[in-house]
Formats: structure tokens, sequence, C-alpha cells
């Protein structure tokens, strides 16, 4: 059994945010112009800065990345995702929120160039490869809770699992030990967070499958 974070040093976690408008039967998405996942189409958001709570700093990614503006209380979160990365210690922990209100205009910006997507057109080929298991039970409105483990250079998931918001079914599964399962959340949450500017604290090892 593999760990995420064996060789590459201090386990962490970091807390992002992803957020994603709804207009009708479309869904605004972004194209990553630089940074990490250049050239792939996602949502809007980015890190948690020191003192932020994940709705207010959901909101100020989606207006510095495209221009909209929407109130943190019209974000409805939808889904909780833990990113592992073989050999690297950080775990994405993202949380996943949705909104149909916003206001303002679409702006290109340094990050990412906007643009409405059909849902049934939706470009995953030109996306991260775990979209495509849970984008389509975000655009039913079903909450969820994942967890993706990656090869070393983020290209391919080597095992995952995603569940209801309460865990008792799950959607999706491959290469997978449930019981491990409840083991592995538990360590996941002890890790500490780190944002910005923070000092890694001492390293908790967390298995892969």
């Amino acid at each position: 059994m593999a760990t995420a974070g064996a060789g590459g040093g201090m386990a962490f976690r970091q807390v992002l945010t992803l957020a994603f408008v709804e207009k009708g039967d479309q869904v605004l998405l972004g194209m990553k112009k630089r940074g990490f996942g250049h050239g792939r189409w996602n949502g809007f958001g980015g890190k948690v800065e020191a003192g932020e709570n994940v709705r207010d700093a959901a909101a100020r990614e989606l207006n510095e990345e495209c221009g909209l503006t929407v109130s943190s209380t019209d974000l409805q979160q939808f889904g909780l995702i833990h990113f592992l990365y073989q050999g690297n210690p950080r775990v994405h922990e993202v949380h996943v929120f949705g909104t149909k209100t916003f206001s303002g205009e679409l702006v290109e910006s340094e990050e990412m160039a906007p643009k409405w997507w059909d849902k049934a057109d939706v470009p995953y080929d030109f996306m991260w490869p775990d979209d495509r298991i849970w984008y389509p039970l975000f655009f039913k409105g079903t909450s969820f809770r994942g967890m993706f483990f990656f090869n070393e250079d983020y290209a391919k998931i080597s095992g995952y699992q995603v569940t209801s918001w309460d865990e008792k079914d799950v959607f999706a599964s491959e290469n997978w030990d449930p019981v491990a399962m409840p083991d592995l959340w538990e360590k996941i949450k002890a890790l500490p967070v780190v944002t910005m500017g923070e000092t890694m604290e001492p390293e908790v090892v967390v298995p892969a499958p």
C-alpha cells in the first residue's frame, strides 16, 4: 500500500474552493491560462486565505477570475473532495459550490477565460479526469463526498471513491478498499490545515490504496 506524502515531506491539508454558476441548461467554466491545471477547463476557485471562511473565499475567487458577483449566502455546497497525490505531502481539500444567482458581466482574467457550456457538451476530454465522475452528480443537484488518488504527474487516477454526503451510498468506486475508508477520512481530518505563508506542521502519513 502506497502512502500519500511518502518521500515528500510533511503531510498537510490545503483548503480550496470550486464554484460553478448555472444558467438554465448551461454551466460556466473557465479555461485555466496559467499555473496548476493550465490548459484545462474547470470551475472557478482557489486557496482559502487565513481567517477567511470557504463561502466568502468561493465568492471572492469567482469574482476575481471571471468578473461575476455572487453573494456567499447564495452559494450552495454540493460537494467535498479530497485529492491525494503519490509522493506529494499536500492533500487538496476542495469545497464545491453552485449558484444560479449572479450579477455583472463576464471578464477574462489573467487566470481564466470564461465560457458558457451546455451541460450536455461539457468538454471532459480537456478537463481533470475526475470531473467526468462527479460532474453528473452536481448537475443533478446531488450532494456528495469524494476522494481521488492521482499518480505523481497528476495525469492518472489510481483509485477513487464517491459517496453520498452522509456516506451511506457509494456512487462510484474503483481500486478502493471500503474497509479502510472510515479510517482514511479520520486521518485526513487530523492533518494540519496550511494557508499561504504558514509553516507546515509535523508529518502525518496518509495511506493510499
